[in-house]
């Protein structure tokens, strides 16, 4: 659990570091990103570079605080994840109880709450009376895919990191081969009838972390395509192994239907996220997509 492990953040890891060592680390931050492992070991890095006895600034790995923090059974750090669908105002509530109280090893609290764009409309409204009054030392990172699922005060209140692009999910062969992940893509942009992909859809839909993780891979892939629209050596590319396949495709589709098409699959992935039925949210995603073809309901073309 080193900062080399972290890929597509060690710009952001160095900018942290740089907060330990000038001892200017704030009491509230957001890292948004679409890599939920990346940003839990961003956040645990950081962490233990802020507890760390050495207190160099970056985790020395051997005394007694970076040890517990790599068995995740430091004393004085909370973590909070979304129990369902969401992380309800109760929970929020106990993390407020345990900040309170006063640190068993150290001389702050900190807490990482993973998800943290599922907090209930309550939960969000009760985390932010604790950023408007911050507890002594204590510290709050919220992890999340979409910043903008918290409310603005909440995110005026915070310092936010974004992870590269380069840290999301690429299209991996196996993926592809398993659920003909490119014709599909293509399916959709061409907004024809999907009909034919019928028996792919309903193996992804099995799953929830299935089709969450199929949105994301289908997410990036028109995201490069539009980016490649625009500039044909863009920084931020996921799936640079396939670039001169997304650089062609740019250039047969519209720029407002590839937007449609990353909109219409946010939109799922946040239904998904709210535990609504798997299936019916990737064929909502469809029926938008087809609809937006001739500004009419295509339900009979799917």
């Amino acid at each position: 659990m080193t900062e080399e492990h972290i890929k597509g953040g060690k710009t952001i890891w160095d900018r942290l570091r740089e907060t330990v060592q000038s001892d200017s680390v704030f009491h509230a931050y957001i890292v948004e990103g679409q890599n939920d492992a990346e940003k839990l070991l961003m956040a645990k890095n950081f962490v233990k570079a802020i507890l760390c006895e050495e207190a160099s600034g970056q985790p020395c790995e051997d005394c007694i605080s970076c040890r517990k923090m790599n068995h995740d059974n430091h004393e004085d750090v909370i973590y909070i994840a979304k129990e369902g669908s969401s992380i309800k105002d109760e929970v929020v509530a106990d993390m407020q109880s345990r900040l309170r109280k006063k640190p068993f090893a150290g001389e702050r609290n900190i807490a990482i709450i993973e998800n943290a764009d599922t907090m209930t409309p309550k939960a969000q409204n009760r985390l932010l009376k604790t950023l408007e009054e911050p507890l002594g030392k204590n510290i709050i990172i919220l992890l999340t895919e979409n910043a903008g699922n918290l409310t603005q005060t909440i995110n005026s209140r915070c310092i936010l990191y974004r992870l590269p692009m380069n840290s999301a999910k690429p299209m991996t062969e196996s993926l592809n081969e398993q659920y003909h992940l490119m014709e599909f893509a293509k399916g959709l942009a061409e907004k024809r009838s999907l009909y034919l992909h019928s028996k792919d859809l309903k193996e992804i839909g099995l799953k929830r972390e299935t089709a969450l993780e199929v949105l994301d891979v289908l997410e990036n892939w028109f995201r490069d395509m539009l980016m490649l629209s625009y500039d044909a050596s863009p920084i931020e590319l996921v799936n640079t192994d396939r670039k001169s396949t997304l650089l062609l495709e740019s250039r047969l589709y519209q720029k407002a239907d590839m937007v449609n098409i990353i909109k219409s699959i946010e939109e799922a992935k946040d239904e998904m996220h709210k535990n609504i039925n798997v299936s019916y949210a990737l064929k909502s995603m469809l029926l938008k997509i087809q609809e937006d073809r001739n500004g009419k309901s295509s339900r009979n073309q799917i």
